[in-house]
């Protein structure tokens, strides 16, 4: 079911030229980084994010959303598709120690991939990883992706050097630093 609801949230949303991509566990697990995940996480640009919400209330229906103090966004919701849990996000924004942490989103920001003869937009693991840190009880996902970069090296730098970077904690942005360096 999975595939068939990735096919049609695909297709539908290519046709509209919105600029969307994958993250979270299903991004992973494309990567064959983790073996299980447990809904399709969908980043939108803000600039697309009405077209996409339309599209999508036409193929399933929106679930409710419990309030975050964590998550800042500034748009985000839920659906059920053939079954299948989606959240949507645009505008992805977490509160931090620091203050907020927003995801610079744009056609950089993903690439395709061939998954089960799908061809998906995927979000960079870069973008992740900082995300991966913000999140409570990541933890095993930051070190996941962290070996990930040790062996197969970073490829896209300039996540890690982006403007947006400067909000971020002390210990995240250490951290980020050793793995450039």
């Amino acid at each position: 079911m999975i595939l068939k609801t990735l096919n049609l949230i695909t297709n539908n949303l290519n046709d509209k030229g919105i600029t969307w991509g994958i993250g979270g566990s299903l991004m992973l697990h494309c990567y064959d980084l983790i073996e299980n995940y447990n809904d399709i996480d969908i980043i939108v640009s803000e600039q697309n994010i009405d077209i996409a919400i339309s599209i999508l209330d036409k193929l399933g229906s929106r679930t409710t959303i419990e309030p975050s103090k964590i998550f800042a966004s500034k748009y985000f919701y839920k659906y059920k598709i053939n079954n299948i849990c989606i959240d949507v996000i645009a505008g992805f924004t977490i509160n931090h120690s620091n203050g907020s942490f927003k995801m610079t989103f744009d056609k950089n920001s993903i690439h395709s991939f061939n998954f089960r003869n799908i061809i998906l937009p995927i979000c960079t693991l870069e973008d992740w990883y900082i995300i991966y840190q913000l999140i409570p009880n990541k933890q095993e996902k930051v070190a996941i992706l962290k070996n990930y970069f040790m062996n197969n090296g970073i490829s896209k730098p300039e996540i890690f050097n982006s403007t947006n970077i400067k909000t971020l904690p002390i210990s995240i942005k250490k951290d980020i630093t050793s793995l450039i360096l």
